[in-house]
């Protein structure tokens, strides 16, 4: 028995080892990719931390640091901020505070987020768009990105390939650019200006080509941010306006009391019991 102990004790060290390297590996693919990490507690922990790789010699007075509102803004001067634009939740400004810290040998700008409430946030900043359904059946997607009055037409990259969409200014970081939820119609599909909400804005709007198919979010990779899993794709999108717009008709016959010419309505157009049964019988 003690030889045993000897052998799973110095297994067990390993595992743990290859655990942290892996936790450690993923932590750094992160901060490479988005120049931070974060992180937050359980629910009732109402402080968002986020860490920010600096400099050996970082100074405070090299911080560029502000917070109004909801707005935030944090990097180093003389350096593109690290974050900037909305947080994703309400925060509590007064007791947002950020501190230079030497962790494991490294140094990091890390800002302390005070959460105005205990909820948990999917991120620490909100995304440059905004998603709705839209349409008589709820047929579409429409994704909204606030812009400046300068921007024009030639301005804007937009390219939409099948379950792919790119869009974005020139010169810029894309605002998107990822693998859509659903599948949608290339033909049906757009982008525009309008106003948003008081805002300039450029308005895309997606044709789900499966019209049942529930987007619970714009695009797969936020699948892991609450979202549901998607509804199987329904028939194709004319035969489900076709019954949509079918449905509607019998339910106005109904509010109307014409239960009769309901019944017969449906009787025509709902597949015959001999139909069913061939069918049953092909497959």
């Amino acid at each position: 028995r003690p030889l045993l102990s000897s052998l799973v004790v110095p297994v067990a060290f390993r595992h743990l080892r290859a655990r942290t390297a892996r936790a450690q590996a993923a932590a750094d693919a992160r901060i490479a990719k988005a120049g931070y990490r974060w992180e937050q507690g359980m629910i009732y922990d109402q402080e968002v931390r986020v860490f920010i790789p600096a400099s050996a010699d970082a100074k405070a007075a090299d911080v560029d640091f502000k917070f109004i509102g909801s707005m935030l803004r944090i990097g180093f001067k003389g350096q593109k901020p690290v974050l900037q634009g909305q947080v994703w939740g309400d925060a509590d400004a007064e007791d947002t505070y950020y501190e230079l810290q030497t962790i494991d040998g490294q140094r990091f700008l890390v800002l302390y987020l005070a959460k105005d409430k205990a909820e948990t946030w999917e991120d620490v900043m909100k995304p440059p768009y905004s998603h709705e359904p839209y349409g008589r059946h709820l047929e579409e997607i429409r994704v909204t990105v606030p812009i400046s009055d300068d921007v024009q037409a030639e301005d804007v990259e937009f390219e939409l390939s099948e379950g792919q969409l790119r869009l974005g200014l020139r010169g810029r970081e894309p605002f998107i650019d990822d693998e859509l939820w659903g599948c949608v119609d290339l033909e049906d599909s757009n982008w525009m200006f309008d106003v948003h909400d008081g805002q300039r804005a450029i308005v895309v709007t997606l044709s789900k080509l499966h019209i049942r198919e529930h987007w619970e979010r714009l695009l797969k990779t936020e699948e892991g941010k609450g979202g549901l899993p998607t509804f199987q794709p329904g028939t194709r999108k004319e035969l489900d306006v076709a019954a949509l717009e079918s449905l509607e008709y019998v339910n106005k016959l109904l509010l109307q009391k014409d239960s009769d010419y309901a019944k017969d309505y449906l009787n025509h157009i709902m597949p015959k019991k001999e139909e069913e049964e061939a069918s049953g019988e092909a497959e």
